[in-house]
């Protein structure tokens, strides 16, 4: 009679497979080919302590929320509109290409620039020809050839050199070195004119002790 080995019991190898089964986890590595995954009936993939990769194209169709930081490296594009409910702090250079549109207030520390026109320190600097500065005479244009169109309270006026022009709510000025006209309401001011003997032709006007311009009534 032969003796038979109980370790080749195939009832035997039979249980060893079933143990190996069981104790098996058979998704800790898993690869689908041309097949899909379902999670459905309010289902959820939930991934604890570890990492969800993908190489390739991930699709969201629906709503893609999060909590957290959300880190991205690489080119970025968002086709279709874009809403930001907290603030946005760009660390970059930032190119806009289309038209844009600010309907509240902007508020910058820095500078502006924009063609040849630059905002800086409470100035406005256009090219290298001309600098608007609000603390010049109460607000002024400052040109580089040293000309300068001002306003304050009390006038407006342009200055070049030693010659000015001022006009005021009831007066004017014509500024040339030592020499000046000033219209008022009442009278005309001349400073500076040239001296001639009294003789026909030059005694139709007079200048007052007071450097007014006036007529001289029956002069020749």
């Amino acid at each position: 009679m032969a003796i038979t080995n109980p370790n080749d019991s195939p009832l035997l190898r039979r249980i060893e497979a079933l143990e190996q089964l069981l104790q098996a986890n058979p998704n800790r590595s898993l690869s689908v080919e041309r097949g899909v995954t379902e999670y459905y009936d309010q289902s959820m993939l939930l991934i604890t302590d570890s990492n969800l990769r993908v190489v390739g194209v991930a699709y969201v169709e629906g709503r893609l929320e999060g909590e957290g930081t959300f880190s991205w490296s690489g080119p970025a594009l968002l086709d279709g509109p874009v809403e930001i409910t907290d603030t946005l702090r760009v660390l970059a250079a930032t190119t806009l290409e289309a038209v844009t549109r600010l309907l509240s207030e902007l508020q910058v520390e820095g500078k502006i620039t924009a063609g040849d026109v630059r905002i800086e320190d409470g100035k406005v600097y256009v090219g290298d020809a001309m600098v608007l500065d609000p603390a010049v005479d109460g607000g002024a244009a400052l040109f580089s050839n040293g000309s300068k169109l001002y306003s304050n309270t009390t006038a407006i006026g342009l200055r070049k050199g030693s010659s000015a022009v001022t006009v005021g709510d009831s007066i004017a000025s014509l500024l040339a070195g030592g020499k000046a006209i000033t219209v008022g309401s009442d009278r005309i001011d001349v400073l500076g004119l040239r001296e001639v003997a009294a003789g026909p032709g030059v005694r139709t006007l007079g200048i007052t002790t007071s450097d007014e311009l006036v007529i001289v009534s029956g002069s020749a």
